[in-house]
């Protein structure tokens, strides 16, 4: 029973090595040269295109695999081919950031290959991110204030003065002028009178 159990595992270690140099990294000899490691946005819009590419090329005698690439944050995304990179030729790795976060950014890019030489790689992206501009409210016209028009007043004509109150006659005055008054309008009906007869008897004479 034992010597059965040590070879099952024997067996099982055996094929854990067969696979292990099976999926060892084939490109020993493989390498990856970046064009530029970092990349300026510069200062850019709210919502503008956030894609940007890494242009890379193989200078080892073997194919160069890319078996990973991750951003730093959920806002920088890479991708890249999965097919192998020949010797000598060239891929790109693309990097898109979220430019929708307004403000400073700075996110790197690790990227994991087959090569002996370079196993990892850091990429890094930077920039400015710009809030949109906020519209002016329109200009209201300023109205200068109208001068209401000067109304004069209406003149008012001056109160009249007080007429003096007249101080009474005395009664006895008055009696004197009554009778006095009596007494000429009694004369004046006498020779009133007494032209009256001297008329009549002259027109009897005249008549005879």
């Amino acid at each position: 029973m034992k010597k059965i159990y040590f070879l099952m595992c024997l067996t099982v270690l055996t094929l854990v090595g067969m696979a292990q140099t099976t999926d060892a990294p084939a490109g020993v000899n493989s390498d990856i040269k970046f064009d530029v490691s970092e990349i300026d946005y510069g200062s850019i819009e709210k919502g503008s295109n956030g894609v940007r590419e890494f242009t890379f090329t193989n200078p080892g005698t073997e194919p160069l695999q890319i078996t990973n690439a991750r951003g730093s944050c959920g806002c920088t995304v890479p991708s890249y081919s999965k097919d192998p990179v020949l010797p000598g030729a060239k891929s790109v790795i693309q990097v898109k950031y979220d430019t929708n976060r307004v403000g400073p950014f700075s996110k790197t890019v690790t990227v994991n290959t087959n090569s002996a030489t370079t196993p990892v790689v850091t990429l890094r992206i930077h920039g400015t991110v710009n809030a949109p501009a906020v519209e002016e409210a329109p200009q209201v016209p300023q109205f200068q204030p109208v001068d209401a028009p000067q109304v004069e007043a209406p003149k008012v004509a001056p109160a009249p003065k007080p007429v003096p109150a007249v101080a009474p006659v005395p009664t006895k005055v008055v009696e004197k002028t009554e009778a006095k008054i009596e007494k000429e309008e009694g004369v004046v009906k006498a020779q009133t009178k007494k032209e009256l007869r001297k008329a009549k008897k002259a027109a009897k004479k005249a008549a005879k």
